[in-house]
């Protein structure tokens, strides 16, 4: 009995939480406001609570876009890279073609001009 291994946890409870605790950060009433807006149907909102919540949504896509993330900027960056190397290779990939059709064009033409 003594090399049993027993669970003596809460099953699904994730390392390091404590049961009760909420790990989410507090949020704003508006935002609150938002939510239980969103649960709704459209018809059983008042006039006041769809604009309240068109708002809100305004402010936040502001927000965004004045603020962009680090991972926002990054994609950016790699996007503008990429798209430097593809027109690179576009023109590189024209150019080879080019060659290679003028070649097959000369051996053509190069027996025509011989006689």
């Amino acid at each position: 009995m003594a090399d049993e291994l027993k669970h003596v946890g809460i099953l699904g409870m994730r390392w390091g939480r404590r049961r009760g605790s909420n790990s989410s950060p507090p949020t704003s009433r508006e935002h609150k406001q938002l939510k239980s807006a969103q649960k709704k149907k459209v018809s059983q909102l008042s006039n006041e609570e769809i604009r309240a919540a068109n708002t809100r949504k305004q402010l936040e896509k502001q927000y965004k876009d004045m603020n962009p993330s680090k991972i926002a900027q990054g994609q950016k960056v790699v996007k503008n890279i990429l798209g430097a190397i593809g027109a690179a290779t576009l023109a590189a990939t024209t150019i080879i073609t080019a060659v290679e059709t003028g070649k097959k064009v000369y051996a053509q033409i190069t027996p025509l001009i011989k006689k």
